[in-house]
């Protein structure tokens, strides 16, 4: 008997891909890209002891960073999932506080979002150079302690601390407000030219090397309000 059914061939088909699930593949992307830079950056400076001593190679690596991840569209929710990327990894390498956080920063200036907020509670260690070179109009939010060199370099952005930080906060800052919660570590502002840090907390010590620029807390080192 012949198939009544047999001169309806199927069409083809092409299956549409939702917007969910164009902005996952996006978002993947990106954070792969990330992860490959990551990487690439930190086999250049494996056994570089420079990080938290010579600004200059600092502002090289960070030049690095910037021209790799320039011109890509994300939101503060890649920078999030690149984190906790980072954090998950088994690599110990991956996790170097220096090295993560200048990166991070880097995502955080060049992010279309004005605001960002970052909860540094999910992650497992402190991380070093958050807010470095915070740009003015951009303001970063992290929910948690942070590590030593917060808020270094800020250019005019506004950093918000909800909890302690360590050493060398908002050193060589050019500009900006740095409002940290709890306590801060030593050399607080040191080499820093203008702007404000407020220390909710105690304050180990200032910087002895201010040219400019108020640090106000409610230790009797800071300078009076």
């Amino acid at each position: 008997m012949k198939n009544p059914f047999e001169e309806f061939q199927p069409a083809a088909y092409k299956r549409s891909i939702h917007r969910a699930e164009a902005y996952h593949q996006k978002n993947e992307t990106v954070i792969r890209s990330w992860l490959d830079g990551y990487r690439t950056m930190l086999a250049n400076e494996m056994g570089n002891l420079f990080w938290q001593t010579d600004h200059e190679h600092l502002a090289a690596v960070y030049h690095d960073i910037v021209a790799h991840v320039r011109g890509l569209e994300y939101s503060g929710h890649e920078i999030e999932a690149f984190c906790a990327r980072l954090d998950q990894a088994a690599a110990v390498p991956l996790h170097i506080p220096g090295p993560m956080g200048l990166f991070i920063s880097a995502l955080v200036n060049l992010c279309r979002d004005a605001e960002i907020v970052f909860d540094t509670g999910g992650v497992n260690r402190a991380i070093h150079f958050l807010g470095y070179r915070l740009p003015r109009g951009k303001k970063l939010i992290l929910k948690g302690k942070t590590g030593d060199f917060t808020g270094a370099g800020l250019m005019g952005g506004t950093l918000v601390v909800h909890g302690s930080t360590g050493n060398w906060c908002g050193s060589g800052m050019m500009d900006g407000k740095i409002s940290v919660a709890e306590n801060a570590g030593l050399q607080v502002g040191q080499w820093m030219h203008d702007g404000c840090i407020q220390i909710g907390g105690h304050v180990q010590s200032l910087g002895d090397q201010r040219y400019g620029g108020r640090v106000e807390c409610n230790d009797d080192a800071c300078d009076p309000v």
